[in-house]
């Protein structure tokens, strides 16, 4: 069924622009954007998940256990709400990722007193920028859409010397060993023409020449966990 979508969509216009997203030129989702950039968000309601300052935090998603959890937040202490350790867009420091840490660990507390179970709730999963955990995230990411991940792309001014070089290598070998999975795109011209490499990249010039590692359409997409995970075990031997 997934090449059948990617064949039949395809013949109509539609832009497999991410793996699970279709769209004809122009009609892109906007909202999603923020998703696979790894940009910061606000998730609200049962089973929402906000991404703030390097910090994923996740919210019940059962009615009877997220019911119990709205006054739990409504009655925190507001000098320690954790919207108030990063606003979105700016990087949360060590000690507010602490903070982060320490108010999910109070905020379980409360709720198990009202008759939670642990489980009910999971606490923040923290992601630094320059962390190889925050990485592997945008390497994910990338490559879950037809714009792929290149090496300026990967390297953050927080990460450690040669991380984003050693991710980025582990995606080439792994695309050069499975051609019919990934393709690493070394010029403009390379597997799409210039005008579908513009509307995917939307960057200029400049992101059109620099070589890319990319799922291929539908192979490398419908077995994209394979892939990712082959690249993640190959990061962890360079790292």
């Amino acid at each position: 069924m997934f090449r059948e979508a990617s064949s039949i969509l395809g013949s109509a216009g539609f832009d497999h622009y991410e793996v699970s997203s279709y769209a004809r030129p122009g009609n892109r989702c906007i909202h999603n954007r923020a998703y696979w950039a790894n940009e910061p968000f606000w998730g609200f309601g049962m089973g929402a998940t906000s991404h703030i300052g390097g910090a994923r935090l996740p919210r019940p998603r059962i009615m009877r256990e997220y019911s119990k959890c709205v006054p739990a937040i409504k009655h925190q202490d507001p000098r320690m709400a954790w919207w108030r350790v990063s606003a979105p867009g700016r990087s949360a420091s060590p000690t507010a990722h602490h903070n982060l840490l320490r108010l999910s660990s109070r905020w379980v507390e409360r709720l198990e007193s009202n008759g939670w179970e642990a489980a009910a709730i999971g606490g923040a999963t923290l992601e630094p920028p320059g962390s190889v955990d925050e990485l592997q995230t945008r390497v994910m990411l990338g490559l879950r859409t037809n714009r792929g991940v290149s090496l300026s792309e990967l390297k953050r001014p927080e990460q450690p010397e040669g991380l984003a070089t050693a991710a980025f290598d582990a995606c080439v070998k792994v695309a050069e060993q499975n051609p019919q999975w990934a393709t690493v795109m070394r010029s403009e011209s390379q597997n799409f023409d210039c005008l579908d490499r513009r509307a995917a990249l939307g960057d200029g010039d400049e992101a059109l020449a620099e070589p890319r590692v990319v799922l291929n359409d539908p192979e490398g997409l419908l077995f994209s966990n394979e892939v990712i995970s082959s690249i993640f075990a190959e990061m962890e031997r360079r790292i």
